[in-house]
This record gives structure tokens, C-alpha cells and sequence, in this order.
């Protein structure tokens, strides 16, 4: 059943918690339309990247408070994370290190155009992040404003800290990730604050590939999500309540690199969600933020601030034109 409702927004720049992936990136980016089943002429852009990581990244740049639950192989690349992690202010005290598994990997091949034709990701030492790790580390989570996680964990992970924040009334939001791993959310999805999650995610996660995208959102409030943003790339977005469902546009950009879009649209949502926004004007703001994201090789614009966005917001109000 749905649960019930409950305030979204939460003191001016609280302490989040991000549970997920921390990654190294390696896109390939064609030269050309791609030709299957031969060697394509490409680019090769290294970044740091896993949804959580970046989600916690951006709302570090936006001047949050982040701890970064995750874990990373005893190697190079691991290093460099966290590193690079600490530098922006991210509490990294809940980070594993694992001597046998190596930091996890994704790489992504690009069109031409820079739109995602497909993607690898070597992501095995995320299994690590078990139930019991989860335990150990939920005392000193448990009052964060908001935990935000993703379904890269192990399923048993998912479901208990879905109960978790059930029981402690903690604000929790969740993004799919993938049609797969959509699947590891269990069927009761109450304890959801937000779902964030696409038309294939959603389709997969309810058994509905053909259904409508409005459908969709209601099929996941159904399960007990108090509320859903659903992307449709250029089709923009749905957001969905429990008394309502509606839509907003895409944002018009160029891009030059779509990874980290959702990621992007889910920071900046989040942040508007603690600024006191309603869920539709703060998935607008994420939108607008994931719009910006794909102008840029990076996951994460290097220039993010809180100050910067509200500007680009500005801007973009300025741009549209009157009802």
C-alpha cells in the first residue's frame, strides 16, 4: 500500500548519505555512425563516474554536507577516488577497500552524436556492500535529511534498507539504474520517497514493457513509491504524486555526452526538494541541471555550484516563453 505522505523537504543544507557505486569511466566516443560487429574509429575520454558517486559529487558542489557509502579496490583507481572525494568535502569513513576485488569499471561507447550505444560494467566488488555492511554503518545515517541509493547494491541491501527507513521514517530516494537491476527492488516499494527510474526500468520493474508511460507512474505509486520521476529522454519527463501525474518538457541542449544526465537530474531535484520546491518544480531544476550535464564530457560540470545553477536557472526561465 501507498505509505503515507510526509514532508520532502528538510533543513537548509543537511547531511545526505549516497549508497552505491564509485567508478572509473572509460567512454569511447565514435568518429562516425558505428558499424557492428567491427573496430570503430573512436575518442576516449577517462572520468570518475558510478551513480552514487556522482549524485554525491553534485550535491557536494552544491554545498551539501555528503557521505559517500560505497567501495573501492586496493588499487590505482581506487586511490584516485578517493582522492579526489575528499578533496570536494565528501566523507569517505564508510568506504570499503577491498584487497581482492578491483575498483569497479564502466565503459560506455558513444555515437557519433554522443547518445549511449552500449556500455559494460565491471561492477563485481559492488556485491560486497552487503546487509551486514549496511548495519554497521546505519547508526550514523539514520538522521541524514535524505539517503539516497541505487539498485547497483545487492538485492538483500535494497530490501533492508527499504525497511529501514520504513521503520526510522528516514527520507529515502532510489534510482533504477538499468532494466536488471530495477528488478532487485522488491515488489512493496513503500519507504520510497522518490523513485527516480526510465520507461524501460519501469516497464521491467512492473512486467509492463508495452504500458503507457502515465500507466507506468501509476503502477509504481500503486507498489507503494510516494512519488515518481520517470525520464522519457526528449520526450522530457512525468512526475508523479499520489493525487497526480503530469508531465514537463525536455530541456533543449546539444549534447556532447550523456552519461551522467540522470544523475545530474537527480541531485539537482534532491536539492530543490530540501530548498522547500515542489517535486514538479524540483525535477524542472533537475532536468535543467541534466540538460547541462550532457553539454560536458565530465559526469559532473566541474563549475556546479548552488549559485551557478540558480543563475543557469534564470536564464532558462528567461528563455521560455509566455503561457
Amino acid at each position: 500500500m501507498p505509505q503515507t505522505d510526509r514532508p520532502l523537504s528538510s533543513p537548509t543544507h543537511p547531511a545526505i548519505a549516497c549508497i552505491g557505486g564509485a567508478v572509473i569511466n572509460r567512454k569511447y566516443r565514435s568518429k562516425r555512425a558505428i558499424l557492428p560487429r567491427t573496430s570503430n574509429p573512436a575518442s576516449l575520454t577517462v572520468s570518475y563516474g558510478g551513480v552514487a558517486r556522482n549524485v554525491a559529487e553534485n550535491l557536494a558542489r552544491l554545498g551539501y554536507s555528503v557521505s559517500l557509502v560505497s567501495a573501492l579496490g586496493d588499487d590505482v583507481a581506487g586511490e584516485v577516488i578517493r582522492d579526489h572525494m575528499q578533496d570536494l568535502g565528501v566523507r569517505m569513513d564508510h568506504v570499503t577497500v577491498s584487497p581482492d576485488l578491483p575498483t569497479a569499471e564502466y565503459a560506455a561507447i558513444l555515437s557519433d552524436d554522443g547518445e549511449l550505444f552500449s556500455a559494460a560494467a565491471a561492477m563485481d566488488i559492488l556485491d560486497s556492500l552487503t546487509p551486514e555492511g549496511l548495519e554497521s554503518v546505519w547508526p550514523s545515517l539514520a538522521d541524514q535529511a535524505w539517503v539516497f541509493a541505487e539498485c547497483n547494491l545487492p538485492t538483500d541491501t535494497l530490501h533492508l534498507l527499504l525497511q529501514s527507513c520504513r521503520n526510522l521514517s528516514v527520507r529515502l530516494a532510489v534510482d533504477t539504474v538499468s532494466m536488471p537491476k530495477a528488478g532487485r527492488l522488491p515488489n512493496d516499494l513503500t519507504g520510497i520517497d522518490v523513485l527516480f527510474t526510465n520507461l524501460d526500468e519501469s516497464g521491467a520493474l512492473l512486467g509492463r514493457s508495452s504500458a503507457a508511460p502515465g500507466e507506468l507512474v501509476q503502477g509504481l505509486l500503486a507498489r507503494g513509491a510516494a512519488n515518481v520521476v520517470l525520464t522519457m529522454g526528449s520526450e522530457g519527463h512525468l512526475v508523479g504524486t499520489q493525487g497526480s501525474v503530469s508531465h514537463q518538457p525536455a530541456i533543449s541542449a546539444e549534447p556532447v555526452d550523456v552519461t551522467g544526465a540522470g544523475d545530474a537530474l537527480i541531485s539537482a531535484t534532491l536539492h530543490g526538494l530540501v530548498r522547500g520546491e515542489s517535486l514538479e518544480r524540483a525535477a524542472e531544476i533537475g532536468a535543467l541541471l541534466a540538460g547541462l550535464t550532457v553539454q560536458s564530457e565530465l559526469d559532473v560540470r566541474p563549475e556546479l555550484s548552488a549559485d551557478w545553477l540558480h543563475e543557469q536557472a534564470n536564464r532558462h526561465a528567461q528563455k521560455k516563453p509566455e503561457s
